[in-house]
């Protein structure tokens, strides 16, 4: 969502109209790649792997890959209008129901998103720690439980704000505005319950990726060197291993690189103090980026994921042709009967 400068860190409004706000264009530029991109790397998973070559990690990929599109989908019809309002207005449209609506969504999601990237980092450990085990742990229905977890419990979470364990969406005074709960002084000692929370689990998660991200460089350092010591099937496997190891690090570091800022927002508005506005508003809007290059990286250090993206390409191109020439039989076959009567 993008924000409005000028009104101070807890009276943040949503853009009016995408032609008077360079930063409503943006947002729903952005907000649109990512939606478009995602697509890709979720059908490569779920679509153009078969089930008997899909790893963990894939499972993951396509479920974070959905997960970012539903972070553009679902708030979307309640902070849509705000951006085309045609009379210009600054205000939220909706209420405080769909302001509501759109910050539960927007955490729910974006915590799942950050628990499913601990959870690759953490699969991609085992993968390298103990790979005999894994190989018996790692399986598809397992896979399914952990996703399932993931959106179980931060379901849970994002239900505390509305359960009022956090500052309150819509301003007291009366004026149209949807504050950002992570930038929003608490007005009761309640209200911090959700904040500290989220606080907790964003370092906590944060340090436990970090100091896996450093053992799995470590360990790709060592298959590196081992590697011709194997014959080609074993290389062949644990090229793949590497490579997803080096993926799921980058996306990783990329997702708490994005993260940071309202990690940062987040901890210092518990703590009293008033953050310059402009660190806010980036801090606010930086949650898409991860979204927006995670597809990027993917084709860029997955050979799977690359032939995938040519598979869908060629696959829509030729859709595409044979469409259009079966509708073009289709139109000129009534007039060749007509000719020849």
């Amino acid at each position: 969502m993008a924000y409005r400068e000028g009104h101070g860190l807890t009276d943040l409004k949503s853009p009016a109209h995408p032609e008077r706000d360079w930063s409503g264009f943006l947002s729903l530029s952005l907000e649109g790649l990512t939606l478009a991109g995602n697509l890709f790397p979720a059908l490569v998973a779920f679509r153009v792997k078969k089930r008997s070559s899909r790893t963990v990690t894939d499972y993951l990929i396509g479920t974070l890959s959905i997960n970012d599109m539903m972070a553009v989908l679902l708030p979307l019809p309640v902070s849509l209008p705000a951006f085309i309002d045609p009379e210009f207005t600054e205000d939220w449209k909706g209420g405080k129901a769909s302001c509501v609506f759109y910050q539960f969504c927007i955490y729910w999601l974006q915590t799942a998103a950050m628990l499913l990237v601990t959870e690759m980092a953490l699969e991609r450990y085992l993968a390298l720690a103990i790979p005999m085990r894994y190989k018996s742990w790692g399986t598809h229905r397992r896979a399914l439980y952990m996703v399932s977890f993931v959106y179980s419990f931060t379901f849970l979470v994002a239900l505390m704000p509305v359960a009022g364990l956090a500052p309150p969406a819509v301003s007291s005074s009366g004026g149209s505005t949807c504050r950002s709960w992570i930038a929003t002084q608490p007005e009761e000692w309640h209200q911090t319950i959700f904040p500290i929370f989220l606080i907790i689990q964003g370092w906590t998660t944060m340090v436990i990726v970090l100091m896996l991200n450093l053992n799995l460089v470590c360990r790709v350092r060592r298959y590196s060197r081992r590697m011709g010591a194997y014959d080609r099937d074993h290389i062949n496997e644990r090229k793949s291993i590497r490579e997803f190891t080096r993926l799921v690090v980058v996306v990783a570091i990329l997702f708490y690189l994005t993260w940071l800022p309202v990690l940062i927002v987040l901890t210092l508005t518990q703590l009293g103090y008033r953050v310059p506005e402009l660190f806010a508003v980036y801090a606010l809007m930086s949650t898409i980026l991860n979204g927006l290059f995670n597809p990027l990286v993917y084709c860029a250090l997955s050979r799977q994921y690359r032939d995938g993206y040519l598979v869908i390409t060629r696959g829509s191109s030729k859709h595409a042709v044979c469409t259009s020439i079966v509708r073009r039989f289709s139109s000129s076959r009534p007039n060749h009967k007509r000719t020849t009567e």
